[in-house]
């Protein structure tokens, strides 16, 4: 599920459209440091995340998009944006792959003395319970699990009732949570 392997039938969430969002919220709402925090090198949930979103902002004419690495990790992310946030142009804008990741830059944000969303607005991406929390109220983009598992099912039915049928990619529509970790909305 979600892998993007081109032999095999998979399941993803149809990202792209609010990829697009992210970056008309973010440009929409006068962010002009942006910065992406990359989950793991070379997995196609990252890959497709961060190039969706890169080539949105390419479309809108933004190319300045400062990129660290998160590896899908608290920790990680927590890290990571000390190091952004220490940087000349400091970011007023982060879009995490994943929320885990969001967390933390919001702990490292705010462990800086800055406020979200007045000195930098933050995005994450899965809507884990976290992410509706007081603390974080993390704007983010929610994946249907159980259409994505239904999918799936049908699928692998598909496949044992007819070992010849083709391998498919079955994107499954997600939703855009939208809460308070982004200024101006």
């Amino acid at each position: 599920v979600n892998r993007g392997q081109r032999s095999t039938s998979n399941i993803s969430a149809f990202v792209f459209q609010f990829l697009d969002q992210f970056a008309l919220l973010l440009l929409d709402s006068g962010h002009e440091h942006l910065a992406f925090v990359a989950g793991v090198e070379n997995t196609s949930t990252s890959r497709d995340r961060e190039r969706g979103f890169l080539e949105r902002l390419h479309e809108r004419g933004y190319h300045d998009l400062m990129r660290v690495q998160g590896n899908y990790t608290y920790e990680s992310a927590y890290e990571a944006t000390q190091t952004l946030l220490k940087q000349d142009m400091m970011p007023d804008a982060f879009f995490c792959a994943n929320d885990i990741m969001a967390i933390g830059a919001m702990d490292a944000i705010r462990a800086s003395g800055l406020q979200i969303p007045q000195d930098a607005s933050v995005l994450g991406f899965d809507d884990i319970p976290m992410a509706s929390w007081g603390s974080y109220q993390l704007t983010t983009i929610s994946q249907n699990v159980d259409d994505m598992i239904q999918a799936t099912i049908e699928l692998m039915q598909a496949k044992i009732a007819n070992p010849l049928t083709s391998s498919r990619t079955v994107h499954v529509a997600g939703e855009l949570i939208v809460r308070s970790s982004v200024k101006n909305l």
